[in-house]
């Protein structure tokens, strides 16, 4: 219609040029116009090449000769006819070019402010409930859709409920379907959405897992455009990462609480421990000169040993602790240094030598003198330890041996060996882990907390080996770990531990 209306004023314009003597041309270019103007208002380019070939007949009806007919008398007027022609044409083309141009720029425009409008919004948003209602308010803002966002809970499982926006300012929350389905669906998902027959569903993934599902009613997702579709994979890539950011900071705070509250029980632990150590000294101090004075009294002496061994047992239990703090501390400072193996062995034969009484002893170190990078309280730590457990679990009169040998080049393996009950096999893949104590005790034995093992295993990893343990075929247990060794002319040194 505007293109008619175009072409009748130019014919209008024209005759009033002709009445008033104007030269031919200037009727040309008013027909030209037209065909521009009709290229620039009218929608694509097929208004504008109609237009071009409606002036040119238009032009020869009513201005050459003879006039009001279609013939033509003089054969100049067919080239003029057609560079007239030609150039309505290639304007129309070139005008209609430029409106598209001028049309996908500000496409573009509004696609970029719209982002950048959805990015400051989800700054603001701290909850995934919070960044879908962004999301499909932005979606309705910019297309009209009444698009859905259904939110996965920290289980990976789609919640009961979600969010569509229905109007301006109209979101609402509806219920979800079977979300079993809907997860299975997802989860067995290999194009880039899911089609049904309400929404068609967009997966928001982030670099580990799916977090949430943006959903797109089905009339408007299926008459969607690349243009559209690229902007709305924008809009799920912002929402995904916000999400995965709300994630990585609710982890982050999560693992900040836990090193506090790990760091105030360690403190707590240590302030006790040191509490407990020095009375504990001095009972068990007391109780060996009474059980030296009272030797001849059978009576008190056994109840000056019991004191002795309960005192002695707590004693452990606060080294245990203090080395569990000490280890795990991040202010903690392990020493390495050149340390004679032969010497902490001997340091912890000393320590538990009252608890191996009536136990046949074997030690069998190397003739060489064996050098360990370590730090030998550490060390003689785990050799207590481990002497220790086999003296709970071994019947008098039963051997229990202590040995070393060199592995390869750089490493030295101990190894205590029990004749006793072993380890029940349901608890072997779990005894070095932290308080974990068997469920099979007999009823001699007394009951740890289960740190001993547990400290055993973290020492030996700070000082970068690894340590083992098995059932030994007829009967008892058998404990290795492994240990640098010092290399020749090494210094003294202190690393802090990581």
């Amino acid at each position: 219609m505007l293109a008619t209306s175009l072409i009748i004023g130019a014919t209008l314009i024209g005759l009033l040029f002709r009445a008033l003597g104007f030269p031919e041309t200037n009727i040309v270019i008013t027909y030209i116009l037209a065909v521009l103007l009709a290229a620039r208002f009218t929608p694509g380019y097929r208004w504008g090449i109609a237009a071009a070939f409606v002036s040119t007949f238009t032009y020869n009806f009513f201005f050459t000769i003879p006039l009001y007919s279609f013939a033509v008398s003089d054969s100049s007027h067919i080239i003029t006819f057609a560079i007239m022609t030609i150039t309505a044409s290639i304007t129309s083309a070139l005008t209609s070019k430029a409106k598209a141009s001028e049309e996908e720029a500000r496409r573009r425009e509004a696609e970029v402010l719209m982002l950048y409008s959805f990015t400051n919004r989800l700054s603001n948003a701290f909850t995934p409930h919070e960044i879908a209602g962004v999301a499909v308010n932005t979606i309705h803002s910019f297309w009209g859709w009444q698009a859905a966002c259904l939110c996965f809970n920290g289980e990976g499982r789609p919640e009961e409920s979600y969010i569509q926006q229905i109007g301006e300012d109209t979101p609402i929350w509806r219920r979800t379907e079977e979300p079993q389905r809907v997860m299975n669906e997802m989860l067995q998902l290999r194009s880039a959405y899911l089609a049904g027959d309400e929404f068609f569903d967009w997966p928001v993934y982030s670099t580990k897992k799916l977090l949430a599902i943006v959903r797109i009613p089905a009339p408007d997702a299926r008459t969607i455009t690349d243009d559209q579709r690229q902007a709305l994979h924008s809009v799920i890539k912002g929402v995904a990462l916000a999400m995965d950011r709300y994630g990585s900071a609710r982890a982050r705070l999560k693992s900040e609480e836990e090193a506090a509250q790990e760091r105030y029980r360690s403190s707590l632990l240590r302030a006790i421990s040191h509490d407990l150590r020095t009375p504990l000294a001095g009972i068990m101090g007391t109780a060996e000169i009474l059980m030296e004075r009272e030797r001849n009294d059978q009576q008190k002496s056994a109840l000056a040993a019991a004191i002795y061994s309960d005192a002695q047992w707590l004693h452990d239990i606060v080294e245990n602790v203090l080395s569990l703090t000490r280890i795990q501390s991040d202010a903690s400072v392990i020493k390495y240094e050149p340390s004679a193996l032969e010497e902490i062995a001997e340091a912890a034969l000393n320590h538990v030598k009252r608890r191996l009484e009536g136990r046949r002893l074997e030690v069998r170190l190397p003739d060489e003198l064996l050098m360990v990078m370590a730090d030998g309280r550490l060390i003689q730590q785990v050799l207590v330890n481990l002497l220790d457990n086999a003296a709970k679990h071994t019947p008098p009169g039963k051997r229990i041996s202590l040995s070393a040998d060199r592995v390869g080049r750089g490493y030295v393996r101990v190894t205590v060996e029990d004749e006793g009950e072993g380890v029940p096999p349901e608890d072997l893949p779990h005894i070095f882990e932290m308080f974990y104590t068997s469920k099979k005790r007999s009823s001699d034995v007394k009951k740890g907390i289960g740190l001993g093992l547990p400290i055993c295993e973290a020492i030996i990893k700070a000082h970068g080996g690894t340590v083992s343990a098995e059932n030994i075929t007829g009967g008892g247990a058998r404990f290795n770990f492994m240990l640098p060794l010092a290399k020749d002319g090494q210094n003294d040194k202190t690393h802090s531990d990581n």
